[in-house]
């Protein structure tokens, strides 16, 4: 069974098939029959091209890790506003656009971007690299659903199974005194490398990544939890979440100590 899970996932993500548009394919005839009303009606046809997986679509998904994650710590930026934020690897088209609208943030990634773009400054760089340094401090910094990534050479970054631990150090170097961070990745009742989309981290794994770079000043302040269902539950105590999470979203948000 595992065998054929992985054979599965291999040839629809490499080879390209998307089942969601294979399965599409019995509204062809839909498609069709409009064609012709359409033409009936008066209309005028250039050119055809047919999405014919929209039809019984949803208005929108509202039910990924991202919409929830990017909502959440956007309104928690917004009501903070501090003075300096740089992110690392989160979504360009969510979270950074819905930030960028009311403060400035600087992006750093490891992929190039070309970018200009009010309130965004963009900065190419390797938070994995173990000598990475800005040589500044931000007041806050942000790193959704990212860190997971981060030396299994997805994208392009060296393969180093310590990767997540070197880039949680190094965004803990980024962080002034007083200063937030928000960190999200995917979570799970047990940890798991799925190579090489991504890891899955048990939710108390970064406590421990806390004491093996002997960080003392870094605070938990809440955790928000998105469950299996794709269901947002903020301000959840860590010690009473149930053994059960197979491939949920945690947000952690810390606080620098003065």
């Amino acid at each position: 069974m595992k065998l054929l899970k992985i054979i599965y996932n291999f040839f629809f993500h490499f080879v390209g098939l998307n089942l969601k548009i294979v399965f599409s394919l019995y509204n062809f005839p839909r498609f069709i029959k409009e064609i012709f009303i359409f033409k009936k009606k008066g209309g005028k046809i250039n050119n055809y091209f047919p999405i014919l997986y929209d039809y019984n679509d949803h208005a929108g998904n509202i039910k990924s890790h991202y919409f929830h994650q990017d909502l959440r710590v956007s309104s928690l930026l917004f009501k903070d506003k501090p003075s300096s934020h740089i992110d690392v690897g989160s979504r360009i088209d969510g979270f950074i656009s819905s930030i960028s609208i009311f403060m400035e943030v600087s992006v750093l990634d490891i992929r190039k971007l070309d970018i200009k773009k009010n309130n965004i400054n963009f900065i190419q760089g390797d938070i994995m690299d173990e000598k990475f340094d800005l040589h500044k401090k931000f007041k806050s910094v942000s790193c959704l659903h990212t860190l997971e990534h981060f030396g299994l050479g997805r994208y392009s970054d060296d393969i180093n199974p310590q990767g997540y631990l070197i880039g949680f150090k190094n965004l803990y170097n980024l962080l002034d005194k007083g200063g937030k961070l928000y960190l999200s990745f995917p979570i799970s009742s047990t940890s798991r490398i799925e190579f090489n989309a991504h890891r899955v981290f048990h939710f108390k794994d970064i406590f421990n990544w806390i004491t093996k770079l002997n960080i003392s000043d870094l605070k938990l302040i809440s955790f928000d939890l998105i469950d299996d269902n794709s269901k947002l539950l903020i301000n959840q105590d860590l010690d009473n979440i149930l053994n059960h999470i197979n491939f949920g979203c945690g947000i952690y948000t810390f606080k620098k100590l003065q």
